[in-house]
């Protein structure tokens, strides 16, 4: 295991010595709920069967494991056999400002692969937010791929009026890669007025090929 991943590690492990108590029922569920005490856990042995803020550790483990062990991210199917609720996993890693931006990022992105009304509301949050840079582009793609259906009302705006244009052409990317037919319509219709023209000559090169998957 490479000292960063040792890293990642021990940052994991440490929330359970940090926590309060788990709002699990670990009478009905078996699993130990972690002391609000850091003088009890401190010379203790990390339980992987213990609870942080509702999630247990060892679906946390297995979630972090997963996403470090694959170049690109894995399939939902593994996400799923990772963790019963892999969301919940996903979106604690994705919010700790403490883990290293990549796998927030990937983390993020991820929740595309396993969608439900949380993880819209999480990818809409982000869109929205300019102090998430980093985390904005992985919300575009992803918002895309869980959601093309509603993709145009959504990213739209973002096409044609964020200021940065590099948030503009990720969200042309995306249109083109999971809006359909629609969407590459809105991506050729704002490249005609594009200000920026290695922007817009960018964005046209993602219609050509609309038909492919921009986006691994």
């Amino acid at each position: 295991m490479t000292s960063v991943r040792l890293l990642h590690l021990a940052a994991i492990a440490a929330l359970a010595l940090t926590t309060a108590a788990c709002t699990t029922d670990s009478a009905a569920s078996g699993e130990k709920m972690v002391s609000a005490n850091l003088a009890d856990k401190v010379a203790l042995p990390i339980d992987t069967a213990a609870c942080y803020e509702g999630i247990a550790l060892n679906d946390l483990f297995s979630v972090w494991q997963t996403l470090m062990s694959f170049d690109s991210m894995p399939s939902a199917q593994t996400l799923r056999e990772a963790a019963k609720d892999p969301v919940a996993p996903l979106l604690f890693l994705s919010g700790r400002e403490d883990i290293t931006p990549s796998i927030r990022s990937r983390a993020f992105e991820a929740l595309s692969l396993v969608p439900d009304p949380r993880v819209e509301t999480a990818y809409k949050r982000v869109l929205v937010d300019r102090q998430e840079e980093k985390l904005r582009h992985a919300s575009i793609n992803g918002y895309a791929r869980a959601f093309p259906d509603k993709a145009l009302s959504t990213l739209g705006p973002l096409l044609t009026s964020d200021p940065d244009p590099q948030i503009r052409l990720t969200a042309a990317a995306a249109l083109c890669a999971f809006g359909g037919d629609e969407g590459a319509a809105a991506v050729t219709a704002h490249a005609r007025t594009e200000k920026e023209d290695w922007v817009r000559e960018k964005m046209t090169g993602y219609v050509k090929p609309s038909k492919t998957n921009l986006i691994p």
